[in-house]
């Protein structure tokens, strides 16, 4: 019996066929393991900037491995060998490369012992540049596998299928990174590491690096169980009669197919798009919610502060107490000049000249070995701040103070006072021969010095302040600037530092406290409030990070609820990571409901929707304050959903012999996340974090173009 031409376009392709629904799970797999990778891997930029104090510039080598390296360069040969082989084998092999790099981890681990933090970070490149090398195989074997696994009319809704399950693995990552890497990292900052040493750096980053590497490595030997279940499984033999590889006429086949190309390009702009959306949600959640530590410091009132309990530093309590970490911080920068070039009044030289027997700075060295270490850690604290760390390190290096960064002036003054009381009193003489503290004079802004001499007012008694800084006001002026014996200065800062304990002051009435908390937070701008340790104010600091805005609030509840509190957040970024689950978790919703759409609607109909939505999105992050910018944000990877798999689907169809390499090209595209994320990059440092959304923006009106004018009145696109 003949089928008529209608009953011939009412036929219903299925989107899995009968006979393939094992492979096509063992597939499916797949999608969610590179998802994971990919995710998982955006957090070591955090981990590694943290664990080897690394600049953002070295750390973005990460992605210029995994985006430029990995998928720009091996897509084609991917594609070169599927075409030699089977979609089977170009799965084998990328799967197995993405297991090698992720146990090449555990050599890289030792390697930092051995030959340093810039040899072990070399070695961790190369495993992740093996990993994205078989990540970029094995995508450019599995789009076209599934799309080829039924009929071409429903390819998208099959491709569109699979990746849903891609954020899946995507949230999975993100999940995994919190709970066994970004957990276990240290809360020490690049200058507290600085300060440490050898050892003691040596063996905090050997617990770090191995929190990252062993994440790595059992998801490898996880994979291994797919693989060889891949391998044991018999797949459709989807390969071409023709093994011969002619590339250059399969390139200008490809080049010269309109669709195809813009298909590329709209690629490169949405995986660019994504990634750096990505990439900076951390960052931007921060920002627009106010929750970095020093905002939340200056937003916590000052009667809570001065509430806090001042214990003593044990293994619960490392950092030291508040009031401390504060007043050691207030700054005391200044710039020397020879006591000659400014006219003093004879009173002045003769208070200066009765002065000399008592101030710190003029004690022979017979009588500085006498005093406390922390008066010492004083002296040496004031006078190598104007002196060049080179010639600092010629001055130390012989009495054999070795730290990690080799940057005396970046050790804390509580870790000068660890130094022993001899060795403190052989470098306070080579400095004293440095800078003539004698004849030396400090010039300093004045409120500067206003504002530390209202701290010390608050500190120690009538007759103390008096010795020390009673004449403040007749000091000379030069501008805005005022100028004193660079010996004073030390008396302030020893005043303020060492007259009265935390212990002492923690014992004072409360209205006595909050002045002193008053007069100590106005001294301290902002960058210095940045060195604060959160220890001290560790429960009102979480308290605020979550009740940052209702969905954290929600989150938390629900955590809690489950007994999940590991992932209740500690700090600003891993607070910030939630917002990147909350992303992935649209992203993974909108894609099945996008899938499910595709029924009814065509596929670059709902792309043109999405596309449109994103740009308004995007704009929404640019321009809206606080928790609307975060939310915004977030609504961006619900639009971005769908898009990777309609793009590749649209893109390939109908290109026949040449889809593997097309498929290559689809791929490659992927390197447009290491350009795009750069640019956004520098925009944040230029213009600011919000305004660096204007890069996606760009990218998804690319987007729009391709899906309204390339694919509009195309036949191709009728299923």
């Amino acid at each position: 019996m003949s089928t008529s031409p209608s009953d011939k376009t009412s036929v219903k392709h299925p989107v899995i066929p009968p006979g393939i629904l094992w492979p096509f799970i063992l597939l499916t797999s797949l999608f969610a393991a590179w998802g994971l990778a990919n995710n998982m891997t955006d957090t070591l930029l955090a981990a590694f900037k943290r664990i080897m104090s690394m600049s953002d510039s070295k750390t973005a080598w990460i992605q210029v491995t995994c985006y430029f390296l990995g998928y720009g360069c091996f897509a084609i040969p991917g594609a070169m060998f599927m075409k030699r082989y089977t979609y089977k084998s170009g799965v084998l092999l990328g799967l197995g490369m993405f297991i090698i790099g992720g146990l090449l981890f555990y050599p890289a681990l030792f390697v930092n012992e051995s030959f340093g933090s810039d040899a072990c970070f070399l070695v961790y490149l190369v495993a992740i540049l093996i990993l994205f090398a078989g990540l970029s195989i094995l995508e450019t074997a599995c789009n076209p596998f599934i799309c080829a696994l039924g009929p071409e009319q429903t390819a998208t809704r099959r491709l569109n299928f699979s990746q849903s399950f891609n954020p899946l693995g995507s949230i999975m990552g993100v999940v995994l990174a919190q709970v066994f890497i970004l957990s276990q990292l240290k809360t020490e900052s690049a200058e507290q590491r600085a300060a440490m040493t050898v050892s003691e750096l040596a063996t905090m980053q050997r617990q770090e690096l191995f929190a990252v590497t062993n994440t790595y490595g059992v998801v490898a030997i996880v994979l291994i169980a797919i693989w060889l279940a891949i391998l044991m499984t018999r797949m459709p033999a989807l390969s071409e009669t023709d093994k011969r590889i002619d590339l250059i006429n399969t390139w200008k086949r490809l080049l010269k197919n309109y669709h195809y190309v813009w298909g590329v390009v709209a690629q490169f702009f949405y995986v660019g798009a994504q990634i750096a959306c990505w990439s900076f949600i951390i960052r931007y959640s921060m920002v627009a919610l106010e929750i970095n530590p020093h905002e939340v410091f200056k937003s916590i009132p000052t009667q809570q502060l001065a509430a806090i309990p001042c214990t003593p530093v044990n293994d619960e309590n490392p950092a030291p107490p508040l009031i401390d970490s504060l007043r050691w911080n207030i700054p005391h920068g200044y710039s020397t000049f020879f006591m000659d070039k400014f006219e003093w009044s004879e009173d002045q030289l003769q208070h200066y000249q009765e002065q000399q027997q008592q101030w710190l700075v003029f004690l022979p060295t017979e009588e500085l070995a006498k005093l406390p270490t922390w008066q010492t850690a004083d002296i040496i604290d004031v006078l190598r701040y104007p002196i060049e760390q080179d010639k600092l390190t010629e001055l130390i290096e012989p009495i054999g103070i070795a730290f990690a960064a080799d940057k005396f002036s970046m050790v804390p003054v509580d870790k000068i006072a660890n130094i022993p009381t001899e060795k403190q009193v052989r470098i306070i003489d080579r400095l004293r021969e440095t800078s003539r503290g004698d004849i030396y004079v400090a010039i300093m802004p004045r409120n500067q010095l206003v504002n530390m001499v209202d701290v010390l007012k608050c500190l120690v008694s009538e007759e103390r302040f008096a010795s020390i800084a009673a004449d403040i006001e007749s000091l000379p002026r030069v501008d805005q600037n005022v100028v004193l014996p660079l010996a004073q200065l030390i008396e302030i800062v020893d005043g303020i530092r060492n007259d009265v304990s935390a212990e002492e002051i923690s014992q004072w009435p409360e209205e006595r406290r909050i002045a002193l908390f008053d007069a100590v937070r106005q001294a301290l701008p902002d960058a210095v409030l940045k060195k604060i340790p959160t220890k001290r104010f560790e429960s009102l600091f979480m308290e605020r990070l979550r009740n940052a805005d209702p969905l954290m609030v929600g989150f938390c509840s629900i955590v809690e609820t489950c007994g999940l509190t590991v992932m209740l957040p500690r700090t600003s970024e891993q607070a910030g990571a939630t917002y990147y689950i909350f992303s992935l978790i649209c992203f993974v919703a909108s894609r099945f409901i996008c899938t499910w759409l595709m029924k009814f609607v065509k596929p670059h109909i709902l792309l043109t929707l999405l596309a449109f939505l994103a740009v308004a999105c995007c704009i929404g992050t640019v321009l809206l304050p606080g928790a609307s910018g975060v939310y915004s944000l977030i609504g961006i990877s619900a639009c971005m959903s769908l898009m990777f798999p309609t793009i590749f689907g649209l893109g390939t169809r109908g290109l026949g012999d040449d889809v593997k390499m097309g498929g290559a090209g689809m791929v490659m595209a992927i390197c447009g996340a290491a350009l795009l994320t750069q640019m956004q990059g520098y925009l944040s440092d230029w213009f600011g974090i919000r305004m660096a959304y204007w890069v996606p923006a760009v990218a998804f009106m690319i987007i729009a173009y391709y899906a309204v004018v390339v694919c509009r009145n195309d036949d191709r696109f009728e299923s």
